[in-house]
C-alpha cells in the first residue's frame, strides 16, 4: 500500500513539474532606480523570465515588460550591506546565507534612446538568472542576424569586407555621398 501512494506522489509531481509548479525562473526583486518612470524607485516585485519574449518586472498590480531584443547589456554586481559585528569585532560572512545580487541593465528603448534599470535580487538565483538572459537575448540577436541573411540569400560572409564583382551593386550603393562629392571636387 505504501508503494502505491509513492507511486501516486512520484506520478503527480511529474505531471505538476512540467506545468510551471516545480520550478519557476521568478525572483524576489527591488527596482532599485534607473531610467524608466513608471516604476518608482525602491519598489518592491518579482523579476519574472518565464515569457519567451520579454522580462517581465511585475510590482503592486502591473506588469512592466522589456523585450529581450531592446537589451543590450547586463551586469550581476554583489550588493553592499554593512558586516554584521559583535561588538566592534566584524563576524566573518557564512557561505550557505544567501546574497543579495544587483542587477543592471541597459537597453535600447522604442526611440532608439539608451536606457538602464537596475534591480536587486535575492536569493541564490544569480546563475539561473544569468544563464536564461544570455540564452534570451543570444537567441533574439542570432534570429535578427538570420533574418538579414534571409534577405540576402545569395550573399556571402566576406561581401561585408571585401569588394567583389559579386557584390559589387551593395558596394557601389554605400556609397553615394562620396560618389557625388568626388563629381563636385572635379
Amino acid at each position: 500500500m505504501a508503494f502505491i501512494s509513492k507511486a501516486a506522489w512520484l506520478a503527480v509531481a511529474v505531471i505538476l513539474c512540467p506545468a510551471g509548479w516545480c520550478a519557476t525562473r521568478t525572483n524576489d526583486a527591488e527596482y532599485l532606480g534607473g531610467t524608466v518612470k513608471s516604476i518608482q524607485p525602491k519598489t518592491a516585485g518579482a523579476l519574472d523570465l518565464d515569457d519567451s519574449s520579454d522580462l517581465q518586472f511585475k510590482f503592486a498590480t502591473s506588469t512592466y515588460r522589456l523585450p529581450y531584443s531592446q537589451i543590450r547589456s547586463f551586469h550581476f554586481s554583489e550588493a553592499s550591506k554593512p558586516r554584521p559585528r559583535l561588538g566592534l569585532v566584524p563576524l566573518p560572512k557564512l557561505p550557505f546565507k544567501s546574497r543579495e545580487q544587483v542587477l543592471d541593465l541597459s537597453f535600447k528603448d522604442g526611440g532608439g534612446d539608451l536606457g538602464t534599470v537596475s534591480f536587486r535580487l535575492t536569493g541564490n538565483h544569480r546563475s539561473s538568472t544569468e544563464w536564461i538572459l544570455s540564452q534570451r537575448i543570444e537567441k533574439d540577436k542570432k534570429a535578427g542576424e538570420h533574418a538579414e541573411q534571409m534577405k540576402h540569400p545569395e550573399a556571402w560572409w566576406g561581401d561585408k569586407y571585401w569588394k567583389t564583382s559579386r557584390n559589387k551593386a551593395v558596394w557601389l550603393e554605400s556609397r553615394p555621398e562620396s560618389a557625388s562629392a568626388v563629381a563636385s571636387s572635379k
